[in-house]
């Protein structure tokens, strides 16, 4: 016998498929109402989805001539507002040229209703006019459904005559469940069986995280039971949009089949993903890591087929990109890294033109970048609203889950689970403003303009009632759950419908009997956890830090460790001679294991002192280079060297944001001014020198081969006095007399001078650079006998403080001390904390204990004990 059984929602509609085909249920139909109208109207038609009436409605909304709605037609959030009215109103069987003649608004839905029903194609119909065409062909009903059962809450007012003229012609029935007016009804009626609700448990949870960890504990219990399946277990809320976040990971966590029945955000997929990397550039603008995140994700189209594999070669890392100029600029200048010379540059630069064109290439950008199935997401979020506010629009859409309802625990809304009942329940979120909610006015639709029941036959608290009886009276198990504080911490009243007698409180850290998940019941079974190797080596370095003794935990390592020995004969740099002399521990992180801060800001506000201060060195490096051609800086005239510093200036404001992230332009064009003023002071603090002196800039010293005509090779080995630390460089300037008996090593500063700079010396290792620049000088310049190391303030009218003669010698000699004492430490195995550790600015902070200063207290004295003489070097000048 052909039976078609009529369904709501998309949970029931699965679950009653995969039912038919279980049962071998030969002749049975599952539909919803709309497919059943679709089915009776024939010719190809069936109601219009959401896909094609947004389009409709958006340009419904464009063509103007509203009385009231023209204030907020071009507003995004608009378009989802009418398909809302609308659908209640289509839902309702309201005629709005009827009710125009009252309100201005209703006469500009009706406008818009008939602008959409105009746009629409002819196999795509509004809710009256299917229902219309399928009550004109009601004759044919029994040869296409047979017998029709109504498995629903409720019926909508616009199906309702359909199903009066079905009923004379074919066997109707309803099951009914839950107090709705059905005296409209002229079929038959069957009560389904019913109990009177009994809750077996209500628990008040601490927050709404809480309410699914425990949901999941409950559905662990009943399934590790063994005599229930997953099919018949059901998490629901009144809003389960709220609880998405928490569920969705805790579901990957916990391992158990969870279907959405509501659908996954479409943002939590992969095919999202692509669509939110595309949209964050289209309306942020670009920069490399957009870029990179859109190219690194690019699906099998012939956009990415096009791009070579080593496209990014030769990009720095810390560039920001910001614009189609500076990536040329990078990509021209990384040329020679990649494979395929130019191809990249042929390939990437219309892709980020049509990227920098912003939201009106959305459509575009979508049909070149995206696959099929991040494309169909795109094309719908296009749909509901504006380009511009595409990224508004992908957060709220949804894509339905893969999981097989037949199979999984349900998480779905009340409304869902009411048509589609589950024995094992747990309704959650019963709070004063969820269960039930309150009802309230339509957006565009007030009540004052149209009354409330005659837009919504019943108000959402009944709904939510009804729904409630719904699930519970054909339940053999309900668990209730509430939050006791919301999302915000404020406190939450219980719902009208929570059994107090039967609440009982749970705490969030509680020993539960169920574990949900592997690291729950480690949580749960603290003597089990404690023999896991993370938590044994957490629970000891914690131990470790709150002890005043110093431990492995605090730097103490092997003796002649391999990997701290191989870091410590590196060739060192200033900046990683510093870190060796005045914090081992963070030297040890940083150049023995490869940690770094990473970079959180891509494009930040202003530069920091050292990207500031290299700046001023480059421009000035640039200038003297410049009128290194023009016969020198001792030739130059005031004019010329402005000219060369403005010329230097231009150049650096284009090629800098090619290599590292720099504020906004207009930020960007007045820091630029600034170091341009400074390197103006270093330009002319020795305007005066005599013309048989040379002079260079950036001049490499111990590593890197130098310039043609330097006054020695740069990769000759340059070694501290007294140690055998190998070290590099680049001096930012050194003057040289033709006789090669004296020189000047001179490093600009940006920083303002110090407040007793006449006693800095090496600054207990924070100021290395002269003396180390002095040494290397010494060493390549065997015949020069008098050496000047100075620093130059630029901030104060460039104030020179130099150090000369034996002042010079005492300094070196200190230096080297200091690094011989600070390199057999760590071979010792004393990675300790120094000084910069306690810097509030330090890269490495995240490393240390997170109450730094009550950390340092405690381990104090035996700091100090252990460091031994190192501490004189860190409070000398």
């Amino acid at each position: 016998m052909r039976q078609t059984l009529v369904v709501e929602g998309s949970l029931a509609y699965r679950t009653q498929r995969a039912a038919a085909a279980s049962a071998g249920a030969i002749g049975r139909e599952v539909l919803t109402l709309p497919q059943l109208a679709a089915r009776l109207a024939g010719g190809f038609v069936e109601l219009a989805g959401s896909d094609v009436v947004f389009p409709a409605i958006g340009d419904a909304l464009s063509s103007g001539g509203f009385a009231e709605l023209h204030l907020v037609a071009h507003l995004p959030g608009t378009p989802r507002a009418v398909f809302d009215s609308l659908t209640k109103v289509w839902n309702a069987d309201l005629d709005l040229r009827e009710l125009a003649l009252g309100a201005g608004r209703l006469a500009d839905l009706a406008l818009l209703e008939t602008r959409v029903r105009e746009a629409l194609p002819a196999a795509w119909l509004l809710p009256r006019d299917l229902r219309d065409v399928a009550l004109s062909r009601v004759a044919h009903a029994p040869r296409i459904f047979g017998q029709v059962i109504l498995d629903c809450i409720d019926i909508e007012p616009v199906w309702r005559p359909l199903l009066a003229a079905l009923a004379g012609v074919l066997p109707l029935e309803w099951r009914s469940v839950g107090d709705v007016d059905r005296t409209w009804f002229s079929g038959s009626i069957a009560a389904v069986d019913t109990h009177v609700p009994k809750i077996d448990i209500a628990q008040s949870c601490a927050d709404t995280r809480s309410e699914i960890v425990e949901a999941l504990r409950w559905a662990r219990e009943h399934l590790s039971s063994g005599s229930v399946p997953a099919a018949e277990i059901a998490i629901a809320s009144t809003t389960p949009h709220l609880y998405d976040e928490y569920m969705l990971v805790l579901r990957q966590d916990s391992g158990l089949p969870i279907h959405f029945a509501h659908g996954l955000p479409a943002l939590s997929t992969p095919v999202g993903q692509c669509c939110a990397a595309l949209a964050d550039t289209l309306t942020r603008g670009l920069d490399q890591k957009r870029v990179r995140r859109i190219i690194q994700g690019f699906p099998a189209t012939s956009a990415a087929d096009e791009v070579p594999k080593d496209w990014a070669l030769g990009l720095r890392a810390e560039a920001g990109l910001f614009s189609v100029d500076q990536w040329e600029v990078a990509l021209r200048a990384a040329r020679g890294a990649r494979e395929h010379g130019d191809k990249a540059e042929r390939v990437l630069l219309p892709i980020l033109r049509m990227l920098a064109g912003g939201p009106a290439n959305a459509v575009e950008a979508g049909n070149l970048l995206l696959s099929e199935k991040s494309l169909a997401i795109w094309k719908q979020a296009l749909r509901m609203a504006p380009t511009a506010a595409i990224s508004l629009s992908l957060s709220q859409l949804r894509v339905p889950d893969d999981t097989d309802p037949a199979n999984s625990i349900a998480w779905c809304s009340s409304d869902q689970l009411s048509t589609s009942p589950r024995p094992i329940v747990r309704l959650i979120g019963l709070n004063v403003k969820s269960w039930p909610r309150g009802d309230r006015d339509d957006a565009l639709i007030p009540n004052h303009v149209l009354p409330r029941r005659t837009l919504q036959g019943r108000s959402l608290t009944d709904r939510d009632r009804i729904s409630f009886f719904a699930i519970a009276a054909r339940a053999r198990h309900v668990a209730l759950s509430l939050s006791r504080r919301s999302a915000r911490g404020g406190l939450q009243a219980a719902s009208p419908l929570w059994p107090k007698a039967l609440e009982s409180e749970l705490l969030r850290h509680r020993v539960p009997a169920h574990a949900f998940s592997e690291n729950d019941r480690l949580l749960a079974r603290p003597l089990e956890a404690k023999d896991d190797v993370r938590v044994a080596r957490s629970r000891a370095c914690w131990r470790a830090w709150a002890s005043p003794q110093l431990t492995e935990h605090d730097g103490l390592i092997g003796v002649d460790h391999r990997v701290v020995r191989k870091a410590v004969e590196r060739i060192h740099s200033a900046t990683s001679l510093r870190l060796l002399l005045r914090d081992g521990q963070a030297f040890v992180w940083a150049y023995a294991m490869g940690w770094w801060a990473n970079r959180l800001e891509a494009r930040p506000l202003e530069l920091d002192a050292a990207a500031f201060g290299d700046l001023v060195h480059e421009m000035i490096a640039a200038a003297i280079r410049l009128l290194d051609t023009q016969g020198g800086v001792q030739r130059a005239s005031s004019s010329e060297r402005e000219e060369a510093l403005a010329a230097a200036a231009a150049q650096i404001a284009i090629s800098w944001p090619s290599q590292r992230g720099v504020p906004p332009a207009v930020i960007w064009n007045g820091t630029v001014a600034t170091a341009q003023a400074l390197a103006k002071h270093a330009l002319e603090v020795d305007a005066e020198l005599p013309q048989n002196i040379r002079s260079w800039t950036e001049l490499a010293f111990g590593k890197v081969p130098t310039m043609t005509g330097a006054p020695w090779k740069g990769e000759d080995p340059v070694v501290l006095p007294g140690t055998g630390i190998r070290v590099h460089g680049r001096i930012d300037r050194l003057d040289l007399a033709d006789t090669r008996v004296a020189t000047r090593i001179t490093d600009y500063k940006t920083s303002p001078k110090p407040l007793e700079v006449f006693r800095l010396v090496i600054g207990g290792g924070r100021e290395l650079q002269r003396v180390l620049y002095a040494a290397a000088a010494k060493q390549l310049l065997p015949d020069v006998q008098r050496v000047v190391a100075r620093l130059i303030y630029l901030r104060d009218d460039a104030y020179e403080h130099p150090l000369v003669g034996e002042e010079l010698e005492r300094a070196t000699a200190t230096l080297s001390e200091f690094a011989e004492l600070a390199r057999n430490a760590l071979l010792e195995g004393r990675a300790l904390p120094g000084p910069d550790a306690l810097d509030k600015y330090s890269k490495f902070r995240l490393a240390l204990p997170a109450d730094r200063e009550r950390y340092f207290e405690m381990k104090q004295g035996s700091l100090k004990t252990a460091q031994g003489k190192l501490n004189q070097y860190w409070s000398s000048e």
